[in-house]
């Protein structure tokens, strides 16, 4: 009873909350304190350092030079998977920024991941309550985490995730292309996600419109202008991509030679499989099981093939690469489309309690990321506030010592 009261309590409180003015940017400064304490952000080392990590260099180079192919870097080198991720060069051409600059504005748009995740998850359940815990559950994930944790090696996750993000909240039809666009030039591993970004548009304009048989997710094979906005970004992105393979020989290294592909599922990820998976959505896990447990019952089966496949894609693709934990977490526009199919199938109340619960499991696991090329003392990353506390562990002994006395 305890236990019950106490969850009402939290229930009430937030939802109170949550009714007030720029709620949504106080929850969002909230948890980029409460992520930076929870896990360790990299971004003290980034500014702090003497110099910069090496990787930068690529990054340099790239943003001079576009088109230039990367030969001249070891093709089983990470840094030679950066030939086609322009995003960012772009950007500090265009702007003429520094790293340092990019490490800000990377701390300001994992802010505004939060504040557009409780927008978006608000605008699909009508509930604010809801976008809170949703959220709060992202902030948990490496997806909420990226854009605080990750400088070393200028993989940009928190951009991508980002960008998928707005592409979904975008209502207009330029805002949805370009967005896909800067998501899929800033990692690959966007493009099969940005299939699920067409997916939850899709799956909207049908229930907005009310095209429906019984229910809104009796799925229709027509093509609405948000979803063709981001087919248009994917087509425009394979042309451009094969015109500069074709005429500047530029090329991902694939294979043994690229550390991707079946050689190193075998011998590098494959024991990672259950703890990698877990680390994808975490506590959300939940709602997608019972979302292809409603699909199942149901009889949707082309909703269930559409979804399956590009999930599929991504999951299994997620360990065909060393750094399991980042490709998984592209699967998280998963989240908005199952709180699309949930709202219809589930009361107000149940879907609270429902995605309290994921929040909750997600909360008692502890930051890991997954990467095979990792010890496995360096995949569990030791909160920033554990840190600290070691790091200072004789002064705090002495203020103890002194108050005793």
């Amino acid at each position: 009873m305890y236990l019950y009261h106490s969850i009402n309590k939290i229930f009430y409180y937030l939802s109170n909350k949550s009714d007030e003015k720029l709620f949504a940017f106080k929850l969002a400064l909230v948890l980029t304190i409460s992520t930076s304490l929870f896990s360790y952000p990299k971004i003290f080392e980034f500014f702090q350092a003497q110099r910069l990590p090496y990787v930068w260099d690529t990054i340099t180079l790239k943003s001079t030079d576009l088109t230039n192919n990367l030969d001249h870097l070891d093709p089983y080198s990470w840094q030679a998977k950066k030939v086609f991720r322009l995003t960012i060069p772009v950007i500090v051409k265009l702007f003429n920024l520094s790293p340092k600059a990019i490490g800000i504005i990377q701390i300001v748009v994992g802010y505004f991941f939060f504040v557009v995740s409780f927008k978006l998850a608000e605008n699909v359940t009508k509930d604010k309550l809801q976008a809170t815990f949703i959220t709060l559950g992202l902030s948990f994930l490496y997806t909420g985490k990226a854009a605080f944790f990750e400088y070393e090696f200028a993989w940009f996750d928190g951009f991508s995730y980002f960008f998928l993000l707005m592409a979904m909240f975008s209502r207009n039809l330029s805002g949805i292309f370009v967005y896909t666009t800067l998501a899929a030039w800033n990692d690959e591993r966007a493009l099969l996600s940005c299939t699920l970004v067409y997916l939850f548009h899709h799956l909207n304009y049908l229930k907005n419109t009310e095209k429906i048989e019984q229910n809104f997710l009796v799925i229709n094979l027509g093509f609405n202008k948000k979803g063709l906005a981001v087919l248009v970004a994917l087509s425009l992105y394979i042309l451009l991509r094969i015109y500069s393979t074709t005429f500047f020989q530029m090329h991902t290294p694939l294979g043994n030679v690229g550390g991707v592909g079946f050689h190193t599922l075998f011998n590098r990820t494959f024991y990672l499989i259950p703890i990698g998976l877990l680390t994808f959505l975490e506590g959300f896990w939940f709602l997608l099981f019972l979302f292809f447990l409603m699909l199942l019952r149901k009889k949707e089966y082309l909703l269930l093939v559409l979804i399956t496949i590009p999930l599929l894609l991504l999951v299994t693709g997620s360990f065909f690469v060393a750094d399991v934990t980042r490709s998984g977490a592209f699967i998280f526009p998963m989240v908005f489309i199952v709180l699309l199919y949930l709202k219809a199938e589930l009361s107000k109340v149940e879907l609270r309690k429902l995605i309290f619960i994921c929040v909750f499991v997600s909360f008692l696991i502890p930051p890991i990321f997954i990467c095979s090329d990792w010890s496995l003392k360096k995949m569990f990353t030791k909160p920033l506030i554990v840190h600290l506390v070691d790091k200072n562990r004789d002064a705090i002994k002495s203020f103890f010592d002194f108050t005793d006395k």
